[in-house]
């Protein structure tokens, strides 16, 4: 149930406590057993959630005070629960993930493993096992809203998206993106499904979460909400309240294959809020993924994701619930907007999703090379991302690698290399000397580097080499 006066986007204490005493007089007024209020709801939204009979519900909506009266809606946890490649039944198996840590590739993928230490994200989820080895859990900051079951995961999926976000660099299991940061468990999903259906997040438990973080989450903090269902405003507006309030938030666009619009949380915009569909180790969209910008942002990996499990375990699992942790990682570690890492190829909306990365792309040149008034020449096309290009020179077999030039043009003329008979090679000459090859990288404003470009190889019968140790930048 909320209230009509939301009061205002910027939470005090003082507007806090306005709502805890409206609560209290609605109570009241209605005759609603205090034990039947289930959450009060007093920063990211103002109302509460409470067992209602049927002439309470009645007689609320006719309240002059009151917005809305209405069910409990259950919200589903993003992964894909048929495919698992876990080789029991009972989900204890280690996957061979413990005797060496993995690095998987969809840290990889995305820039990782960064530094996480000191860093702290919020998992709205069902719960994180507070005792795992692989993890730093803030216990004392953790809670449960789901009545009867503590904050400790009895489900595996909110200890696999911690594991995403924050699982240690050290020897054992996996490595998150922002290794080593303390997560914080904020269960608001039951461990296993209350009725029939796959859902198991109570919308009334899933708001009382975000109300929780909207009040305690820190400047620099991340919240990751790996839940999605049918379309509600009022969650909606809660994600977006709590981003007002200097949250950043981390969502999944949903496991559909259809429009992201047509899904709560997954749908709500804000500047604070990342909205992710899911793409496999090629770049290829996940056929499972929601689609559609807005309100999506960027792409992370979500196919074949091993990770941490509940009771010290490992798994490996699909879905959107682990693609938008890839992003809190990535913002936990770095503070900052992720980077672009080439797009997804085969968006079903042809609007291919950016792929978020700690590192920027920056395309490798490919490299001509020729011979202008007896200099070698290099030669390429300019390439994405790229501010400015180092070319690096090596003299025959006897020196190695070194730094020759940079220059923000697309050619290059060595005039500190000469000979009347210098011709181009496609592979190294026989001899140790009497040769010299060049090879180019591209780099970011930001000094992100690209791969080497291809060698190209130059040989000279009787000119003239400068020394590697001089420069001609």
């Amino acid at each position: 149930m909320l209230f009509k006066n939301q009061f205002e986007n910027r939470i005090s204490e003082a507007i806090a406590q306005q709502s805890n005493v409206l609560i209290e007089q609605v109570r009241q007024d209605f005759n609603i057993r205090k034990d039947s209020i289930m959450h009060r709801y007093k920063y990211a939204l103002k109302g509460f959630s409470a067992k209602l009979t049927k002439n309470q519900v009645e007689a609320l909506e006719k309240d002059a005070r009151i917005l809305k009266v209405k069910p409990n809606k259950l919200y589903s946890l993003g992964y894909i629960k048929n495919k698992t490649r876990l080789k029991s039944d009972n989900h204890v198996l280690k996957n061979n993930l413990n005797i060496n840590q993995t690095i998987p590739w969809g840290v990889t993928r995305v820039g990782g493993p960064l530094d996480g230490t000191g860093k702290k994200a919020w998992i709205l989820d069902t719960g994180i096992d507070l005792d795992h080895p692989d993890l730093n859990v803030d216990v004392a900051n953790s809670v449960s809203f789901i009545a009867t079951e503590p904050a400790d995961d009895g489900n595996g999926h909110g200890t696999h998206v911690a594991g995403i976000i924050a699982a240690k660099n050290n020897s054992q299991d996996v490595v998150g993106v922002a290794a080593g940061a303390t997560v914080v468990a904020i269960k608001v999903c039951y461990d296993e499904s209350p009725g029939p259906g796959e859902d198991q997040c109570p919308e009334s438990s899933l708001l009382n979460g975000i109300d929780y973080i909207t009040n305690n989450a820190a400047p620099g903090d991340v919240v990751n909400i790996s839940i999605w269902g049918p379309i509600d405003t009022d969650l909606d507006n809660a994600v977006i309240n709590a981003a007002n309030n200097g949250v950043r938030l981390t969502l999944i666009s949903g496991n559909a294959g259809s429009n992201a619009n047509d899904y709560s949380p997954g749908r709500a915009n804000h500047s604070n809020i990342w909205t992710v569909s899911a793409h496999d180790n090629n770049d290829n969209f996940a056929s499972f993924s929601n689609y559609g910008n807005p309100p999506i942002e960027y792409s992370n990996p979500g196919v074949d994701i091993p990770s941490l499990w509940k009771n010290g375990n490992t798994k490996t699992i699909d879905g959107t619930s682990m693609a938008a942790p890839h992003v809190a990682g990535i913002l936990l570690a770095t503070g900052q907007e992720p980077y672009t890492n080439k797009q997804v190829n085969n968006d079903p909306d042809s609007n291919p999703d950016p792929i978020a990365s700690s590192e920027p792309y920056v395309g490798s040149p490919y490299v001509i090379g020729s011979v202008q008034n007896d200099h070698p020449k290099l030669d390429w096309s300019a390439t994405e991302g790229a501010y400015e290009y180092e070319i690096h020179r090596k003299v025959g077999s006897s020196t190695t690698w070194g730094l020759w030039a940079t220059i923000s043009s697309t050619s290059y003329v060595d005039m500190m290399t000469s000979d009347p008979d210098l011709r181009v090679m496609s592979s190294p000459p026989s001899s140790p000397d009497g040769w010299v090859a060049y090879k180019v990288r591209a780099v970011h404003q930001d000094g992100f580097f690209s791969f080497f470009s291809n060698i190209v190889y130059y040989e000279l019968s009787d000119g003239t080499i400068v020394p590697h140790s001089t420069s001609s930048k």
